[in-house]
């Protein structure tokens, strides 16, 4: 019989590239609002009355097709004159995603009145971009007739209606028009093709400057444009035949005007759709003043309407007083200012609701805000070494809060060291900074009532009600310490002009920089205390670094050297042609094409070598070896097909094939409350990324509250946001894989949760310091546990981050909570820390929790010697901690070893060993750290009754099935084609290697079985293969007798594979276990390290000693005892009391199956003493309480044996000890029997 285990997918929120397309996702779905609201921050006045207007605007371009190269005729007339140093600004306007490459272009002529003048010149050209200049003593007269030729400008690849904006600026001012309100444009000239065209009016006015938005349910099609000064638009380009939704928004200047929103229905075909457009009819109105009772001017309120995403916004008067248009329905207001410390607001969001119709309507909204009370003064110091105090002059310091109301104030420093503001009650971040590089903040301080000087924890000000003045003090120090290596290249020769980058760790920032002289060192000048550095190539230098950043710890006099870094020279080139599944290139994308380093592990960090896609083709500079290439955007119809490998030598070239995939298949479902119901009137977002970087978008349908997306055939994993107002979670979707093949629908219903429950609590670290900036995560799945039959009947995850304190707050539905605090392995490297232990929380709308996270401290060394056989080895050591986190290390030749760890915890140890195909490992040993700085663990090796397989290579044709069997019954099943990246051009032949390793890590919930196996697959060029166009089907074998050694059945196993990214063993999707054919059996699309795995550990306790006796003698007492017989007996404990019942202190322990007695020496005549012994086993389980026996010295005299049948306390806790590699070992530390009797609850 088999049992089929499905464990729910890995989190695929980890990889930068998905967020960045996840992003760009959610910013297309938005693009008019982010535009208007660009609008709102930069140009919240009114600008002033312009001169004049420039006139006469024509644009002729010699090519309306899109992304061709074309030359464009520009004509126009000035009204006002613009004398030297002034400008003559264009700006190519319409669809706002159209792109006007003018960096090539070049300038034919510029006349003025007809002929060729020196009235203006070339000042740049930068994409949509153009300025011109008038020279030194020259003046372009009002009323010039204006006529520019550019040559060679690629035309936008998206189509459509675009105009050309012209306006003139001297200084600053504005002379005629105004970038701002987009006045002065020519008319719509037509690049492409045309699906919509029309004309937006109201009041029968044509409405120039109105931003217009044509998409589809999934934005897979997608079109913009802005009417023209005769309100005239063309949207393209040829969208295919389908429902579309048309969004017309006013300019900031115009919020009279009511968004617009019509549902369109296209058939191919160039349709008219003119637009009337309604003014919003409702007015909100009110006052702002201080709570002194002050009028409060130039205050921001925003207003905005859910659904809709319609906004409006007013600023107030001198008075307090403003005035806002809004149409018909519910809005959110919100009101923002007072960043310079004056006043802060303290009120939430204000809900108004207005009749939602055309009718006259007014409501009055008035606030008051807070003005604070206590001033905040302070200097900026630089202190020298003997205390004194010299002034900062250049910098600033902003104080604010982490949380809301967000209130303090920002100062810049100008020929002064002195700053002040002022401030509300509550907790306030200090953040100084110094313009000066080579000083590094040594701490703030606040003057107490006596006049000294108190240190700030982390920074944080606290401001009571009663306080109302406040002085404070930033210490700077001059930097003294140095980081220094060198960049070299691969041939080991210096790089010059390198930039090297340090960054601090903690809470304290502090950066350096410096560029490597002729022989590539570098020194950075830094603070004692933990760093990250990197080095970055120059930007026209010919080489890359694909590195991870290094780390350094300093410490003040001690110079870290030795930093070095290996730079790639840019010595081949890729190039790559892009095309779909059917060999079709993709001659109208435009792209980015880029080393995809993901997957490469932690020695590499990011990839900068890319090159753009033009018209399907791309050529890539890239260091000689093998790469995998991956193009980022596949346009509107395509989603990044999986990379593809290729090796490039050294001054060579290598033609490939990048395969795009057709979005064909189409998800769709609709939003659904926990009783099945449909939910409708909420705006939400449904997302979908894969494996491949590819993401995928829709919004819901407010009225019947579906969505549909299209996405290409693969594994998608799908999430969704819903507007925050609306009281329901966002999060990940109940089963959220789904797997769509090409041309297929899926119905995929998503199910909301309100929030109605809340966890909050705190991020230290070990001395109670609060952790700034720490994302804490909160998910229904644990990190370390494994999920047993899939039990969880939702997915939910979420981040909230630390304030200056170190404190959070999630809202979160109801359900259990497995809450993780991390930072990544360098950090935590850097500072010494090891991360929290993860904590399980149950809450509902009566219970919240509390969650308080703490990174421990690398306080702790276990070191000792690694022995086969009584004789040193070297070997690989595996550490983990029961309270998480972990650790390991090498043992040299001489089998010493060392490796973090933090006290008061349980660590498990190990050590593996390969000699050949002959495997050594050890028995798991613990180690109870207790309060020691310090612990010993010598590690005993013994060869184990199974060994290494052969390693096997096999060469075949990857176009027909393959099936190959290794030595040890592992079945790989390669199906045809699953191994070939060039589906046109197959190799003849691939290579397939498997590799045994047992130098596995172990890890807490994940203990390799046995060996496990590293697959890969070459072609013949030395191209690896690591990712499958079809799954493989991997059977790995297992006996009953490796069960049985175990203590182990078939339920206990799993299979996973080692990610050296996250330096953990992560789940495959389906494992299939065999209990009849003892096999685990897999399918995968991609190859690297796998292991039987097992998250079941030995906590059954030895059987206790028999027949103990005591016998008392002078000044002793000798014990004996029959010892159990179980195969993982070990020896035994011995505990003494001066207590009948008591167990008291631990006195020895034997490492040895065969010792039956113990004589304790050094004893009190006279005194009674009680003795428990336990015997313990390999893994470190310890007997329950047995008899206690006492003997009573005497002086010099015998004493017959006294045997007591006190029965100890049952604890049932599991001890897990210190076994001190086959030695006898008296302890008698009082800490160390502190925390053992306080494990044993006595």
């Amino acid at each position: 019989m088999s049992v089929i285990k499905q464990i729910p997918a890995k989190k695929q929120m980890r990889s930068i590239k998905w967020f960045t397309r996840g992003a760009i996702a959610f910013a297309i779905g938005f693009l008019a609002i982010w535009l208007n609201a660009s609008q709102t921050v930069n140009h919240g006045s009114v600008p002033e009355v312009k001169a004049g207007t420039i006139s006469s605007i024509t644009v002729t371009p010699s090519n309306t097709s899109v992304n061709t190269n074309a030359d464009y005729t520009i004509n126009f007339t000035t009204a006002s004159d613009l004398s030297q140093y002034g400008y003559v600004y264009m700006v190519f306007r319409g669809n706002d995603w159209g792109y006007f490459d003018t960096y090539s272009a070049t300038l034919d002529y510029i006349k003025v009145n007809g002929t060729s003048s020196t009235k203006l010149e070339k000042s740049y050209f930068s994409g949509n971009y153009l300025a011109f200049s008038v020279p030194y003593g020259e003046t372009l007269a009002g009323g010039s007739a204006v006529e520019i030729k550019l040559l060679t400008v690629r035309n936008p690849y998206y189509a459509g209606g675009y105009q050309l904006q012209v306006y003139t600026n001297r200084y600053g001012t504005d002379i005629d028009g105004s970038y701002s309100n987009r006045q002065y444009m020519s008319d719509t000239f037509t690049i492409g093709t045309i699906s919509v065209h029309g004309t937006a009016t109201l009041n029968s006015v044509a409405q120039s400057g109105m931003y217009l938005s044509l998409y589809d349910t999934s934005y897979q099609h997608y079109a913009y444009s802005n009417t023209n000064s005769d309100g005239y638009y063309e949207l393209g380009d040829t969208l295919p035949a389908g429902s579309y939704t048309l969004q017309v928004s006013p300019p900031w200047d115009k919020q009279n005007i009511k968004r617009y929103t019509a549902t369109l229905t296209l058939d191919g075909t160039n349709q008219l759709k003119d637009i009337v457009l309604e003014e919003k009819t409702k007015t909100l109105s009110g006052v702002i003043t201080g709570s002194d009772g002050s009028a409060i001017s130039n205050a921001y309120l925003y207003a905005n309407q859910s659904g809709t995403w319609d906004y409006a916004y007013a600023n107030t008067d001198a008075n307090g007083a403003y005035s806002m248009k809004l149409s018909g329905g519910a809005w959110s207001v919100t009101l923002s200012g007072g960043w310079d410390g004056t006043w802060v607001n303290e009120n939430s969001a204000q809900n108004i609701n207005f009749t939602n119709d055309q009718s006259a309507e007014s409501s009055t909204l008035n606030l008051t805000v807070t003005i604070p009370d206590c001033t905040v003064s302070g200097t900026i110091v630089l202190r020298d070494a003997n205390g004194n105090d010299t002034g900062v002059t250049t910098g600033g310091v902003s104080i604010y809060q982490n949380s809301a109301p967000w209130s303090g104030f920002y100062k810049s420093l100008y020929n002064s060291n002195y700053f002040s503001g002022k401030l509300i009650p509550g907790k306030f971040k200090v953040y100084p900074w110094s313009s000066d590089n080579s000083y590094y903040l040594e701490n703030v301080y606040q003057q107490n009532s006596s006049g000294g000087w108190d240190a700030l924890n982390s920074q944080v000000l606290s401001i009571t009600d009663s306080d109302t003045s406040v002085v404070i003090k930033i210490v700077y120090s001059q930097k003294t310490d140095h980081i220094s290596g060198q960049v070299v290249d691969e041939n080991g020769a210096g790089v010059q002009g390198a930039n090297v980058y340090g960054w601090k760790n903690s809470s304290g920032y502090d950066w350096a920089n410096a560029t490597t002289n002729a022989s590539g060192n570098y020194d950075l000048l830094v603070s004692p205390g933990g760093w990250q550095v990197n080095a970055y190539p120059n930007w026209n230098s010919n080489y890359t670094y694909l590195g991870k950043p290094v780390v350094a710890v300093v410490v003040s006099g001690t110079a870290q050297t030795g930093k070095n870094f290996t730079f790639m020279t840019l010595n081949a080139t890729i190039n790559g042609t892009v095309m779909d599944t059917d060999g079709a290139i993709l001659s109208s994308l435009n792209s980015w094409a880029y080393i995809d380093t993901s997957d490469m592990g932690q020695e590499y960090w990011y990839s900068n070598v890319g090159a753009s896609v033009t018209n399907g083709k791309f050529t890539m500079k890239v260091p000689a070896g093998t790469h995998k290439i991956m193009v980022g955007w596949g346009g509107q119809d395509y989603s990044p097909g999986d990379s593809t490998e290729t090796t490039v030598v050294a001054n060579g070239s290598q033609e490939i094939n990048v395969v795009m995939l057709k979005n064909d298949a189409t998800i769709t479902g609709y939003l659904k409350d926990v009783n099945g119901n449909a939910v409708t009137g909420q705006w939400a977002w449904v997302n979908a990324s894969n494996n491949r970087h590819s993401w995928a978008g829709g919004s819901v349908d407010t009225t019947t509250g579906q969505y549909t997306m299209k996405v290409a055939a693969g594994t998608w994993f799908m999430s969704f946001w819903v507007d925050y107002n609306s009281g329901y979670a966002s999060q990940l979707m109940d089963d959220n894989k789904v797997t769509i093949a090409s041309g297929q629908t899926i119905v995929k219903d998503i199910t909301l949760r309100k929030i109605d429950s809340r966890i909050t609590g705190s991020v230290k670290k070990y001395d109670d310091t609060g952790m700034e900036n720490i994302p804490v995560s909160f998910d229904t799945r644990s990190g370390k546990k494994k999920d047993t039959g899939n039990k969880m009947m939702w997915y939910y995850a979420n981040t909230a981050w630390t304030d200056a304190e170190g404190n959070f707050t999630m809202n979160v539905p109801a359900g259990t909570y497995f809450v993780n605090a991390s930072m990544p392995y360098w950090q935590t490297s850097a500072q010494s820390l090891i991360n929290p232990e993860e904590q399980e929380k149950t809450v509902d709308a009566s219970n919240s929790a509390t969650a308080n996270l703490v990174f421990r401290q690398v306080d702790s060394q276990i070191s000792g010697t690694v022995s086969l056989d009584g004789t040193a080895t070297s070997a690989y050591v595996w550490a983990w901690a029961e309270k998480g986190g972990g650790s390991d290390a090498t043992a040299g030749a001489d089998g010493s070893y060392s490796v973090n760890a933090t006290k008061n915890d349980v660590w498990h140890i190990g050590a593996v060993k390969e000699g050949g195909q002959t495997v050594y490992m050890s028995n798991e040993y613990l180690v109870e750290t207790g309060d020691n700085a310090t612990n010993t663990q010598n590690i005993s090796l013994a060869e184990k009754n199974w060994s290494l397989p052969d390693s096997i290579s096999s060469t075949f044709d990857p176009t027909k099935l393959k099936t190959i069997s290794l030595s040890d019954g592992t079945v790989i099943s390669i199906p045809a084609n699953a191994c070939v990246t060039d589906a046109d051009n197959p190799p003849a032949t691939v290579t397939f290697t498997a590799t045994p390793s047992a130098t596995l890590p172990s890890q807490k919930g994940d203990k390799p079985l046995w060996y496990g196996y590293d697959f890969s697959v070459t072609e013949p060029d030395g191209t690896q293969v690591t990712t499958f166009n079809s799954d493989i089907t991997i059977s790995f074998p297992f006996t009953d007798a490796i069960l049985t050694d175990e203590g182990l059945t078939e339920d206990d196993l799993t299979l996973k594979y080692y990610n050296e990214t996250t330096g953990e063993w992560e789940q495959v999707a389906t494992v299939v276990i065999d209990r009849d054919n003892n096999t685990v059996t897999i399918s995968v699309n991609h190859f690297t390290v796998f292991a039987i795995t097992t998250d079941v550990a030995d906590t059954t306790a030895p059987s206790a000693p028999t027949g103990i006796t005591a016998v008392a003698g002078s000044h002793k007492a000798t014990l004996a005892w029959t010892n159990p017989t179980e195969a993982d007996f070990a020896g035994v404990k011995i505990y003494r009391s001066a207590i009948s019942g008591a167990l008291g202190d631990l006195i020895t322990s034997t490492a040895s199956t065969t010792t039956t007695a113990y004589e304790n020496i050094g004893l009190t005549a006279g005194t009674t003493y009680y003795y428990t012994v336990r015997s313990y086993d390999t893994t470190g389980n310890i007997s329950a309480n047995t008899t206690q026996v006492s003997a009573t010295p005497a002086d010099g005299v015998s004493a017959t044996a006294t045997a007591t049948t006190t029965a100890l306390p049952e604890t049932g806790s599991r001890i897990q000890i210190h076994l001190i590699g086959g030695q006898v070992s008296d302890v008698g530390i009082a800490n160390w029997v502190e925390n053992v009797l306080a494990r044993l609850a006595i």
